[in-house]
């Protein structure tokens, strides 16, 4: 089917390169104006109508950007994130409160009907299990206030990656519930092992073995346009009656590790 988003206008963070590029270049394709954002230039030409700097390890930055981004968005699609290479304390300023002051910064500027789609991650799989471990995260009311709690809550791990994005996952459908009734409605999507240039960031922090073995899971890793049409999608009207959910693109990974019966590390 064909997608015709023309006269809706989209926010969309991580253009620079994989799914976020991958997705801007689909909604334009499909007839949408978009508005880019990334910390990094743009690896290939976009046809953006304004493309704006996005550091979301920094709430004044981000200020920034909102600042300049204008209004009257049918959407925010927040793409960007840092890979497990990053230190523990990145990963949680940008995947999950850097995303959420964004969003949350963004909402003014949103159309009274209005959609957010936040990238998660199929490692955060197991996110019902901590549920408890970072409700209290997610319940912090600021930047600030989230650093503090990680300040006495450290999270050093391996696999701090997947928790930054289970935070991000259990904020989402818990706001996604507050906002029944507004108009607005907010998903998370979680995409499995993809061929993007963060992939050789995640050989290099867990080693090519790893990768190679989640990859076998479902077949092959899937590519930035897999997942991205999958995120364009959901934009169109049909898609309307999704909220608070988590939705996995990733060609059966979730449900192979539920299902497995050797364990899929501390996750």
């Amino acid at each position: 089917m064909d997608l015709d988003l023309s006269g809706k206008k989209f926010f969309v963070t991580g253009v620079a390169s994989g799914i976020g590029h991958a997705t801007a270049e689909l909604l334009i394709r499909a007839g949408a104006e978009v508005v880019g954002a990334d910390r990094a230039e743009l690896s290939k030409p976009l046809p953006l109508a304004a493309f704006h700097h996005l550091d979301l390890s920094d709430p004044a930055l981000i200020d920034r950007a909102v600042a300049a981004a204008g209004d009257g968005y049918d959407a925010l699609i927040n793409v960007a994130g840092v890979s497990s290479l990053a230190s523990t304390d990145m990963q949680f300023r940008v995947n999950f409160l850097g995303t959420r002051h964004l969003t949350l910064a963004m909402v003014p500027r949103l159309k009274a009907k209005s959609a957010v789609f936040n990238v998660a991650s199929s490692t955060a799989v197991r996110w019902e299990q901590h549920l408890d471990r970072f409700t209290p995260l997610v319940e912090t009311k600021s930047f600030k206030e989230g650093l503090q709690w990680l300040e006495a809550n450290p999270q050093e791990s391996p696999i701090s990656y997947a928790w930054s994005k289970e935070a991000l996952i259990i904020w989402t459908m818990k706001t996604g519930l507050e906002w029944i009734g507004t108009g607005r409605r907010i998903n998370a999507l979680s995409p499995g092992l993809t061929y993007t240039p963060m992939h050789a960031e995640f050989v290099q922090a867990h080693g090519e073995a790893l990768l190679k073995k989640d990859a076998e899971r479902t077949g092959d890793a899937g590519s930035a346009e897999d997942v991205a049409k999958a995120l364009v999608l959901l934009q169109h009207d049909y898609a309307a009656w999704w909220n608070a959910a988590n939705i996995n693109v990733d060609g059966g990974f979730s449900a192979s590790v539920l299902m497995a019966k050797e364990n899929f590390g501390d996750v």
